[in-house]
């Protein structure tokens, strides 16, 4: 079972394509597991719903990933110490396809993985 920075490893072969949004593919490939400890703290104990599906992946995970790296994208800092360029012109679906992408890679790695994660 890949804890969740291993999943950082499987995006990597893709890293060229998305030569602008090398962040944003990988925090892609992390975010579906902030779901685990949100609905622990909940009270719910599904071990995986809507975030580690298809679905969840294209709309809610994507989503988050954008609103993160806009956020990480508004503090020079901590890009600088990153190593990553500042965004040049970039669009929005571009943008939102590097997200998708990198978190179908996690919902793929996970489905692998674990007998009871939902696909759809």
């Amino acid at each position: 079972m890949p804890i969740t920075i291993l999943h950082v490893v499987y995006v990597w072969p893709i890293l060229r394509r998305f030569r602008n949004e090398r962040l944003t593919l990988v925090i892609g490939s992390i975010i579906p597991d902030l779901e685990i400890p949100l609905l622990t703290m909940m009270g719910y104990a599904i071990p995986r719903g809507l975030a580690h599906s298809i679905i969840g992946a294209l709309t809610i995970d994507s989503l988050i990933v954008l609103l993160a790296t806009k956020i990480i994208y508004s503090f020079p800092r901590v890009i600088s110490s990153l190593g990553v360029n500042p965004r040049s012109s970039v669009s929005l679906i571009y943008s939102w396809n590097a997200a998708s992408v990198g978190a179908l890679t996690h919902v793929l790695i996970d489905y692998l993985h674990h007998s009871y994660n939902p696909i759809l």
